[in-house]
């Protein structure tokens, strides 16, 4: 029971302490929770449909306490155990990985140099603590829970999302020399130090491989797009306060092009463009069958919209869900086909 997840009395009385000081605040969180009350009654057969559909019951109760969080507030619900990482939040941890006093700073962000050795990471990286906790420390494209899935030794993967590069370092650590990763980024700010992040890892910049077109549904299609902080909002033949057009291409034609004979991982984070990512996927997850950690925490409804589309290939799929952050951020699906692949 949902209830059952927390005490509500608790939850009451720091509801009532936090509205008095932050009223309008708590009005548009208490419309944002409202909002998704609303979503998950009308859609309860189909949240109910990816909560049997999981494989483990440590993603069932993932599941749970997520769909209460975005209704109780994540600061009420314990939803992963990334909470009781005491090192998360503590300047003086970070500091001890700093490599030196370098410091990229594009206006917007100021990101340290961190030296991974000490962590098992034989590289070195600009990035903020943030990224760096979830793409070294906690490693949020691995699921450790009862079935590991990650990028193995050899691996193809692509990299969908790839900002400053800190995943795709980490992935082309894991999968080695005799592996490949493909990275897509197109937001020149990010493009930047992620060219700077390769220059200072000379063993790793041959497994990386930039592409700078968006990846979506079908290729060649145009988008216009503005620029939001570290990410970028792309708009569909929308215009307003488009600062740059671009053009699309989908997973399944990359592969064509490139002809590439496996795919063994697909990791997605694009902002809310995941659905599209994945349409555009659909011939080489079902002609390579790879390792899958898709973000789904964007909108929703791709809690259960981006599992069921997955399972409708009809691939034997097992599914799992994992969170990494204390907010609403950082919930990643992981899928993968047990055993022999389907031919």
């Amino acid at each position: 029971m949902i209830s059952d997840l927390f005490p509500i009395q608790i939850f009451v009385k720091k509801e009532i302490i936090y509205a008095k000081k932050h009223p309008l605040k708590i009005f548009l969180e208490k419309c944002y929770r409202l909002k998704n009350i609303l979503k998950i009654i009308r859609k309860l057969r189909n949240f109910s449909q990816i909560y049997n559909l999981l494989e483990d019951q440590y993603s069932k109760q993932v599941f749970i306490r997520l769909l209460s969080a975005r209704v109780f507030g994540f600061e009420n619900v314990f939803v992963s155990p990334i909470a009781n990482i005491k090192w998360i939040n503590k300047n003086s941890f970070f500091e001890s990985l700093y490599d030196s006093n370098q410091v990229i700073d594009d206006g917007k962000y100021k990101l340290n140099l961190f030296n991974l050795r000490s962590i098992g990471f034989p590289l070195r990286v600009y990035d903020d603590n943030a990224s760096l906790a979830f793409a070294f420390l906690i490693e949020q494209y691995r699921y450790k829970h009862n079935n590991i899935i990650e990028v193995e030794k050899g691996d193809y993967v692509i990299d969908a999302g790839a900002c400053w590069g800190d995943t795709a370092l980490y992935f082309a650590a894991k999968t080695g020399i005799f592996g490949k990763v493909f990275s897509f980024e197109f937001l020149e700010r990010n493009l930047k130090i992620f060219k700077e992040n390769l220059n200072l890892n000379p063993n790793l910049k041959d497994i990386i491989e930039i592409n700078k077109r968006p990846i979506w549904k079908d290729s060649n299609t145009e988008l216009n797009f503005y620029e939001d902080g570290v990410s970028g909002v792309v708009f569909f033949n929308n215009e307003k306060n488009s600062t740059e057009k671009l053009i699309t291409i989908s997973i399944d034609d990359f592969v064509k092009e490139k002809k590439l004979a496996k795919i063994d991982f697909i990791k997605m984070d694009i902002e809310g463009a995941e659905v599209a990512g994945l349409l555009g996927a659909k011939e080489t997850i079902i002609k390579y069958q790879p390792k899958l950690a898709i973000s789904i925490y964007h909108k929703i409804e791709h809690i259960y919209k981006i599992p069921k589309y997955i399972n409708s290939f009809n691939l034997n799929y097992k599914f799992y869900i994992d969170h990494f952050s204390t907010g609403r951020a950082e919930t990643i699906l992981f899928a993968i086909i047990p055993n022999e692949k389907i031919e």
